[in-house]
């Protein structure tokens, strides 16, 4: 449906409520352990990414715009191949850890290695990884470069995408206790502490087949 923009004064506060279609436990709080769209609902509101879709109300383009999110901006020197992403500074989780180049690189490689055969990300984004390796390079802490097998339109839609969320290694690595599911060293999510982006919100609490309950994340970089 198409968005209509309210007439209402927007107040501050209160209670928002989304409905979803969990109609039991989820499988997994681990987003990359699962297909779930409940947890895929709560990646995109706990998590940030490269890009964003541009879902503004009063947006002047399509849809399919993308705007940025953790990358402020971003360039190719070689029409479509290698992509250069500079990173917003001071983008931080709620306990205050900011997201930098290496958690993008840690994000992709954590996803490739854990979902099996292939992750939603790389079923849909082959070109970006060799086997199941990204080519992905964090330069400093606020370049990252991306390199693909081939140049792909839509590259800059899918950083952008509900298949992935930039994840921060430092939460999941020291506070989960790493059981070696599937991927040793990269830390198993067995609760909602280690739910924690760069994003908007973060949850504090989870009751099975019921739901989640998330707060403002008071660091999130947009005010």
């Amino acid at each position: 449906p198409t968005a209509v923009v309210s007439t209402q004064t927007a107040t501050r506060g209160g209670t928002f409520r989304i409905a979803g279609q969990l109609t039991g436990d989820v499988p997994s709080l681990d987003y990359d352990r699962t297909n779930g769209s409940a947890m895929g609902s709560i990646a995109n509101l706990t998590g940030v990414k490269l890009t964003q879709w541009d879902e503004r109300p009063d947006s002047p383009g399509p849809v399919e715009n993308v705007i940025p999110d953790l990358a402020e901006s971003w360039e190719t020197p070689d029409k479509g191949l290698t992509w250069n992403f500079k990173l917003k500074k001071g983008v931080k989780t709620s306990d205050g850890l900011e997201v930098k180049a290496s958690d993008v690189v840690w994000t992709l490689d954590r996803q490739a290695a854990i979902r099996t055969p292939t992750g939603y990300l790389q079923t849909n984004l082959r070109d970006l990884y060799t086997g199941k390796k990204p080519n992905a390079t964090a330069i400093d802490d606020y370049t990252l470069q991306l390199k693909l097998n081939n140049p792909d339109a839509d590259f800059l839609a899918l950083m952008g995408s509900h298949w992935w969320a930039v994840e921060h290694k430092d939460v999941i690595t020291k506070k989960g206790a790493d059981e070696g599911k599937s991927a040793p060293g990269y830390g198993d999510i067995k609760g909602v502490d280690q739910i924690r982006g760069g994003g908007p919100y973060y949850p504090t609490e989870y009751v099975p087949a019921s739901g989640f309950k998330l707060k403002r994340n008071p660091n999130f970089y947009d005010k």
